[in-house]
């Protein structure tokens, strides 16, 4: 992963939520951002799920969660415009 994009993604993510509301994760799974990093800079985040339950039939996510994941996602979309147009 990118370290330059995982850094506007913690950035925002600390701006959004605060220092206790994010977490660091590290994936095991093979996920397409692993592939397409291969050819261009890429990064992932997760939200989290119910329970911890995942890839299965009875994953959910709290829709609070999914609001702050977006914001999240915006905020640091934002900051990667910015930084390659050179405002940040």
């Amino acid at each position: 992963m990118d370290p330059l994009l995982q850094g506007h993604i913690a950035a925002a993510a600390e701006d959004c939520l605060g220092a206790e509301g994010w977490q660091t994760m590290h994936s095991g799974a093979v996920h397409d951002a692993g592939m397409v990093g291969k050819r261009m800079p890429s990064s992932m985040m997760f939200v989290p799920s119910i329970n911890g339950i995942s890839h299965n039939f009875a994953e959910d996510t709290d829709e609070e969660d999914i609001v702050n994941g977006a914001h999240v996602f915006a905020q640091a979309a934002a900051r990667m415009v910015q930084h390659a147009h050179g405002i940040a």
